[in-house]
């Protein structure tokens, strides 16, 4: 990971991976054909420890809007500094290559969907198409506004963007107006009407027709 931070993915071969953990250049076609299928498997074991921290932390949790906060803080705590080590990495793998980066999402889909679906269960969140909400959540953890972000700059965006995802699933009860800058009435410090101004009691038809807030 460390060369291609340092040198770029393009420019990275085998022989440099070899070198760099202190290996032959045997040692490591034995194991992997190319740098992508390196990089592939780091990814997958990158992805698997990520998922073993997120289902403990999550495990933590015993309400489901909890465990929802607490899968909103991990991914943009993490794709904060992945985005930043992996950024266009992408592009340069081939088709099986980004479909095989794509898997990694799966799991982490299917947390999201299921924490949604047992809030809907609770009587915490109305009614509403879980997969397309769950592609939206994503969309914005995924989004690269959080790169380079650290410490309290990172928490507060972290803090705005979760508020933000409560108020689109409909648990906008549990978002504390000043973090987005809100009165009361979900009024704008400039007057423009914000995500506060929706009606709880119509946020059921609202998610129906457009839905609430992927990689």
């Amino acid at each position: 990971m460390q060369l291609i931070v340092e040198q770029g993915y393009d420019t990275v071969t085998l022989a440099d991976v070899a070198a760099a953990a202190g290996v032959g250049r045997t040692a490591v076609y034995n194991h992997f054909p190319d740098k992508e299928s390196v990089l592939l498997a780091m990814a997958d074991d990158a992805t698997e420890r990520y998922l073993v921290r997120l289902r403990a932390a999550m495990a933590d949790d015993d309400a489901p809007l909890a465990k929802l906060r607490t899968f909103l803080r991990m991914q943009m705590t993490e794709l904060a500094g992945h985005h930043t080590r992996m950024a266009g990495i992408g592009t340069a793998l081939s088709a099986e290559g980004r479909a095989r980066i794509r898997e990694h999402i799966a799991p982490m889909m299917e947390t999201l969907q299921g924490t949604l679906t047992d809030a809907i269960a609770a009587g915490d969140i109305p009614e509403q198409d879980v997969p397309t909400v769950s592609m939206m959540i994503s969309s914005i953890t995924a989004a690269r506004f959080t790169v380079g972000l650290t410490g309290d700059a990172l928490d507060h965006a972290i803090s705005v963007c979760t508020d933000f995802v409560l108020r689109g699933v409909g648990a906008g009860n549990l978002v504390d107006d000043d973090v987005l800058g809100l009165g009361r009435d979900g009024v704008l410090g400039n007057g423009a009407v914000g995500p506060g101004a929706v009606d709880p009691s119509g946020a059921a038809d609202s998610v129906a027709e457009s839905g609430p807030l992927q990689e």
